[in-house]
């Protein structure tokens, strides 16, 4: 993707990987954005004392790792 700059200059904001790399982060994504938005839902229904660590560990661990690998941390 290319985006114009400050003054004129071109700057090159580059993702490089396979397609089935992209197409995994996209589909790793999508599981975590659904886990969260059922803890959230649990939250949000003042269920929360009812989450469990089984639910909230696996989800805690991976979005530093999703952070690290999409290049974000």
């Amino acid at each position: 993707m290319r985006l114009s700059g400050h003054g004129g200059d071109l700057l090159c904001a580059c993702r490089q990987g396979s397609s089935d790399e992209v197409a995994l982060l996209v589909a790793e994504f999508g599981l975590l954005d659904q886990q969260l938005a059922t803890l959230a839902a649990a939250i949000e229904q003042s269920q929360a004392t009812l989450i469990t660590e089984e639910e909230i560990i696996p989800v805690a661990s991976e979005i530093p790792d999703m952070r690290s690998r999409l290049g974000i941390a």
